[in-house]
């Protein structure tokens, strides 16, 4: 969580999972090539096997072991980099490099007119519809919460908030899928 909301979204698909996240930049550009490279240099030294493809952005980071694969696509903008990372089954990798780009291409991003040290990430700002389906999910997982007989032994504990009275901010980036 930033300091004016959340910074950053999962998006669960049937191939995996895709998180984009935005960043603030220099107004020289560039921060996408100079991430991938140490986004690159990380996953070789988590042991993953990693290569450099390119797309329709420029570089893909593309990190793989035998049964997953992570794919990290980048765009610099005026003043911000926007980041997909798609991590997923193996089988499955093509789909969902496809969904990460369509989704980096319906996205917007407002950088603002203030002041930010480059890269750190920009909050995030969910059209409304979206963000009362969240705000209801988590309410219907706190009453199947309340309603499970064992609440000491797991997940929840009597003294722990449950999912459903976690405060949902109602703003978040200048940030959100078309």
């Amino acid at each position: 969580m930033g300091p004016t909301g959340p910074t950053m979204l999962h998006v669960a698909t049937e191939h995996g999972r895709v998180t984009p996240v935005a960043f603030a930049a220099p107004t020289s550009g560039g921060l996408w090539e100079e991430s991938a490279q140490e986004i690159k240099d990380g996953l070789e030294s988590d042991g993953l096997d990693v290569h450099v493809e390119q797309g329709p952005w420029g570089s893909e980071v593309v990190g793989r072991t035998s049964d997953m694969e992570m794919r990290i696509i980048g765009a610099d903008g005026p003043r911000w980099m926007l980041r997909m990372t798609a991590s997923g089954p193996a089988d499955r990798a093509e789909e969902l490099a496809n969904l990460a780009r369509g989704l980096l291409a319906r996205s917007f991003v407002s950088r603002g007119e203030n002041p930010m040290p480059a890269g750190q990430p920009l909050p995030v700002t969910l059209p409304s519809q979206m963000a009362e389906q969240i705000r209801q999910a988590y309410q219907q997982q706190a009453q199947a919460a309340q309603a499970l007989p064992i609440q000491n032994k797991g997940l929840f504990h009597e003294d722990w908030p449950l999912p459903g009275s976690w405060d949902m901010p109602s703003q978040s980036l200048e940030y959100s899928a078309l």
